[in-house]
């Protein structure tokens, strides 16, 4: 009997066929994915809108693939590159897990190692777009779980996003301040406070109150492509670059430039100068939204 299921805020085709059908193979789940996208006729698997019914057929049509003629993995991982949850990781998944690692900051030492690190999301067998694709959304989702989704509800909240940023950036600030004999200053926290809150805001390109794995693999594929070469590694410095982009700290307009750079310094701006700052989210999200082919 076919069953129907209605698409949530933040889901992908990918998780959804994984978690109904029970896949734990890519083959398997990159197969189901197509057959359900041809079904539902979505011409994007990438692209799909909450609300909508997808019809997904039965759960037993999987038997067939966990026999003895089941396709093997793409890319056979070593029981002890297993997962803490024992799931097989993919390399995307892996760099996900080590990004989140590279995160966990104590020191100045620490701080530093951060600034100098990247992550590679590429296996070797990650050659054609469609692959690339697929190891942006993994990277992405995994650290939406994994990092961002704070009360783990499946779902992570502009909120929850801006409130793990906020706690990153305050981190840090209390890590310079001390290593450089200073005092911290109760400004340090709102400066925190609202470069996480621009943050998120602006990376939820269609306001909807909910950062996306499609969302977040946008900002990940344009860090990886800033630095000029498309290969996978996604340095902490090109994702400082694209933070500044996505909050408009170094947006050509002037104004918008000037505007976000004194809010995020903490000082208080005028009703004009506050417009200026909501009308520059509207403009990002627009041009964001229109590059990653999110804004239907």
């Amino acid at each position: 009997m076919a069953t129907n299921y209605t698409i949530q805020s933040g889901d992908t085709l990918w998780g959804i066929c994984k978690k109904y059908f029970k896949l734990t193979n890519n083959a398997d789940i990159a197969n189901k994915v197509k057959e359900v996208a041809n079904n539902n006729n979505i011409s994007n698997v990438d692209l799909i809108f909450a609300g909508k019914t997808l019809e997904l057929g039965s759960a037993m049509d999987t038997v067939e693939l966990t026999g003895s003629n089941a396709p093997a993995a793409t890319n056979p991982i070593k029981p002890a590159e297993r997962g803490t949850d024992n799931v097989v990781l993919t390399q995307a998944q892996k760099a996900a897990d080590e990004r989140i690692e590279n995160s966990k900051i104590e020191t100045y030492d620490d701080l530093n190692n951060l600034a100098a690190s990247s992550v590679n999301l590429f296996s070797d067998d990650t050659k054609t777009e469609a692959q690339m694709d697929e190891a942006y959304r993994e990277y992405s989702q995994r650290l939406l779980d994994n990092y961002y989704d704070i009360n783990k509800d499946g779902t992570v909240t502009v909120e929850e996003f801006a409130d793990i940023e906020r706690q990153g950036a305050q981190k840090a600030g209390e890590i310079q301040f001390n290593a450089l004999g200073f005092e911290i200053s109760e400004e340090n926290a709102v400066i925190a406070q609202r470069s996480g809150n621009l943050f998120a805001k602006n990376l939820d390109m269609n306001d909807d109150g909910i950062i996306s794995a499609e969302e977040l693999s946008f900002f990940n594929e344009q860090a990886d492509i800033i630095d000029g070469a498309q290969d996978g590694v996604i340095k902490n410095a090109a994702e400082s670059a694209m933070f500044e982009s996505v909050t408009g700290m170094n947006a050509n307009n002037e104004d918008i430039n000037r505007v976000v750079n004194k809010y995020l310094l903490g000082q208080e701006l005028s009703e004009d100068e506050q417009k200026i700052l909501e009308q520059s989210t509207d403009i990002i999200r627009k041009n964001m939204g229109k590059a990653a082919g999110l804004d239907e």
